[in-house]
């Protein structure tokens, strides 16, 4: 049986098996595992993951005590997620990074399964072609985790979507919210809107999401009532839209 740091030695010593697949891989993800056994972040972003350095890394993860998993543009896919994403309840981590990776809605469910059971408050998942059904995977799972902030920009996210985050606002303690760069609409807007005096959020990002005038007028009529004091809507069209924040601005921290 092995205990305590030797376990990390154990895993790295078992994937040294898998290294003929990827040497090169598999001895970068050893290295920032060992790195991490004094705190520091696991930064393994930038470049492609290979199956046997995946499994590399969620061997190790049990035994590494680093808050940070990097893993940006890796070319990430629903197998390699799921690989990690097996690992990640006996880990320490609190930020997860996958943005710019397409593993879909299949990784999302991944994802979302192991959440409740982690230590994570910061998930960001930009640009992962996750869509609505991948965004509601993660939405159904977020009133039984721990996390604060949340990065969906760039998912192709429409109504649906949106309706899925804004059903479960409530119902944990979600600060930071960034849907930039989706497809929410008018209706998306107003489904958010509508959850806002419930949640907790300070932060809300909801560039360019063709939420128009009405989106933007839902926005503003619960803002007084809401906790936000960021709030952004660029390149929403919102035109004569804006006026209607004009009564709050000055009574509210936005």
């Amino acid at each position: 049986r092995v205990h305590g740091d030797s376990r990390l030695q154990f895993a790295l010593f078992l994937s040294s098996a898998m290294a003929d697949e990827d040497v090169d891989g598999v001895e970068r993800v050893r290295m920032a595992l060992l790195d991490a056994a004094y705190g520091d972040d696991l930064a393994l972003g930038g470049r492609p993951l290979s199956v046997a350095a995946a499994e590399t890394l969620a061997l190790g993860l049990e035994s590494s005590r680093g808050e940070k998993l990097l893993l940006e543009s890796s070319k990430l896919d629903a197998r390699l997620v799921a690989l990690i994403s097996g690992a990640l309840p006996r880990s320490q981590l609190q930020v997860l990074k996958l943005d710019f990776n397409t593993f879909g809605a299949v990784g999302a469910g991944s994802i979302a399964d192991a959440l409740p059971r982690t230590r994570i408050t910061e998930l960001l998942l930009c640009r992962c072609a996750l869509g609505d059904d991948g965004v509601a995977c993660i939405a159904n799972a977020l009133p039984e985790t721990l996390i604060a902030i949340l990065d969906l920009c760039g998912n192709d996210v429409g109504p649906r979507g949106a309706d899925a985050i804004a059903a479960v606002l409530s119902r944990f303690q979600l600060r930071k919210l960034r849907l930039g760069a989706n497809g929410v609409g008018v209706v998306g807007a107003q489904a958010i809107a509508a959850a806002l005096p419930r949640a907790q959020l300070t932060a809300l990002d909801l560039c360019r999401n063709a939420i128009g005038r009405e989106g933007a007028e839902a926005l503003a009529a619960v803002l007084a009532e809401s906790d936000l004091q960021e709030l952004y809507l660029g390149a929403n069209e919102i035109g004569l839209g804006a006026n209607a924040f004009a009564p709050v601005l000055a009574e509210t921290k936005v």
